[in-house]
């Protein structure tokens, strides 16, 4: 079981890979104290109390005929305020069992941090149409004023490393990868004013190519 020691208020970001299975995935962080997260990557969580939390990482797939679920397990030490402090600027990212960062960053946008970002993507869905990868999703809310959405993409098998593949306009909610029809895992984030959002609900995990 993988161990990580933080401070209070530490930010963290949790992220995950798979090693088998297909279609479109959810993955869902309980964080041990009753608080929950959502996304595959870059799902940040900071604990306001010191202590030992155990973290699962809950994976559920399409129903085919019934839904796959897998979860994995980690431990979080929290260190009180009477604990040596770690070092300023510290960063850190909790990994499970084939997790790795995955630290993608765009400045192609100026964002304003007085607007709202916009909400996780909802209803991702994909498939393999004449040897291409298709994704389509449930645009945001208009007031969210949504300007672009963006495809990230990782390798399913060998470390995980989501590199940004490709982009649509707020006016489109369907994305095909004309370069891949396997192997890869996929999400989607939403970008306004405010900047970007968090990772979608669910992922897409295409076939292995083997």
């Amino acid at each position: 079981m993988i161990t990580t020691t933080v401070a209070v208020s530490q930010t963290m970001n949790f992220a995950a890979g798979i090693s088998a299975g297909t279609g479109v995935m959810t993955f869902t962080w309980h964080f041990g104290n009753g608080d929950t997260g959502i996304g595959q990557n870059n799902v940040p969580y900071a604990y306001a109390l010191a202590g030992v939390y155990p973290i699962t990482l809950t994976v559920v797939g399409q129903p085919c005929p019934t839904t796959r679920e897998v979860q994995t397990n980690t431990l979080v030490t929290v260190l009180g305020t009477s604990s040596p402090p770690l070092p300023p600027g510290t960063s850190l990212s909790v990994y499970l069992p084939l997790v790795v960062k995955a630290g993608v960053q765009s400045t192609r946008v100026a964002y304003d941090p007085s607007i709202p970002k916009p909400g996780q993507v909802t209803g991702l869905s994909g498939w393999i149409q004449d040897n291409q990868t298709i994704l389509e999703w449930t645009p945001r809310l208009p007031e969210e004023a949504v300007v672009e959405y963006w495809i990230y993409r990782s390798p399913r098998t060998g470390p995980v490393s989501f590199d940004l593949s490709g982009s649509v306009p707020a006016n489109a909610n369907r994305f095909t990868d004309s370069t891949a029809a396997c192997g890869y895992m996929y999400y989607v984030t939403a970008l306004n004013a405010g900047g970007e959002s968090l990772p979608s609900v669910a992922s897409y995990i295409s076939q292995p190519c083997d």
